[in-house]
């Protein structure tokens, strides 16, 4: 009996210490977030152009934005060892669901095709469900081209700790975050600045390709060229600052350079 109660006291302690290995990312407020752009108008799609509302984009020219990015300095603990962590924001109109929200990145500067998609899956099997990285096999010029093929993901993050879904006050609508290492991002796909990004947001019922709701009124059969947002600018940075306090944020900005480069 003593043994098996000292077994069970080292099997607890840890399973303890790996639920305290890794913290939840440190989330932006509201008011931190960046909004993306096409030309001079905020990303934008139409309400109500897709049902349930949990996957219908929703946003303005001028008022607020469909998508949002931020990037966070120390913003994710691993074994004790704090990393900065790139995100994306999109604004729909219902709550959660099995659904995919999705963030095409267009990485190489060629506006006809994306290279890689960014998404956080909440349909298919509990295996594949996630924030996931993962490659295009076919990045073709229309939004129904887009498909991922035999491609399996490249990075795959826990549902719980690299998203997150907020009521928006004084509205219906939600906003759905998700998250990546900024480490793990650049170690993948060879970006090695924030404004080497485009995006496409989109929503789907799979992780493979686009069937639901496409950005700024267009069709599934629209080019890619005519829904990227434009590159992400130099963001304003969340730092957490660790003092006998607890912590306290501050702000900066990167210019044209690697924000692991500090």
């Amino acid at each position: 009996m003593k043994v098996k109660l000292k077994r069970a006291g080292i099997i607890a302690l840890i399973l303890g210490t790996a639920c305290f290995a890794k913290a939840d990312v440190i989330w932006p407020a509201d008011a931190d977030w960046t909004a993306l752009m096409v030309g001079t108008d905020m990303y934008h799609d139409a309400v109500g152009d897709q049902h349930p509302g949990s996957i219908d984009l929703i946003g303005t020219t001028d008022s607020f934005s469909a998508g949002f990015w931020a990037f966070v300095e120390n913003g994710d603990l691993v074994n004790g060892v704090a990393s900065d962590v790139f995100m994306f924001r999109m604004r729909v109109g219902g709550e959660s669901g099995n659904y995919v929200w999705q963030a095409h990145l267009d990485t190489d500067g060629d506006a006809s095709n994306i290279e890689w998609i960014f998404q956080l899956v909440q349909s298919g099997s509990p295996k594949s469900r996630g924030v996931e990285l993962i490659k295009t096999a076919i990045d073709g010029t229309t939004l129904a081209d887009i498909d991922i093929g035999g491609n399996t993901s490249s990075w795959l993050g826990d549902l719980s700790l690299y998203s997150r879904w907020s009521p928006i006050e004084g509205s219906t609508d939600f906003h759905v975050d998700f998250a990546i290492p900024w480490s793990e991002f650049k170690a993948i796909t060879g970006v090695e600045e924030i404004e080497e990004i485009r995006t496409v947001l989109s929503t789907s019922t799979t992780h493979s390709g686009i069937n639901k709701d496409a950005p700024l009124g267009a069709s599934l059969t629209d080019q890619i060229s005519n829904v990227l947002s434009e590159s992400i600018p130099e963001p304003a940075v969340v730092t957490l600052l660790l003092g006998s306090a607890g912590g306290l944020l501050a702000f900066r900005r990167i210019f044209k350079y690697d924000p692991e480069d500090k």
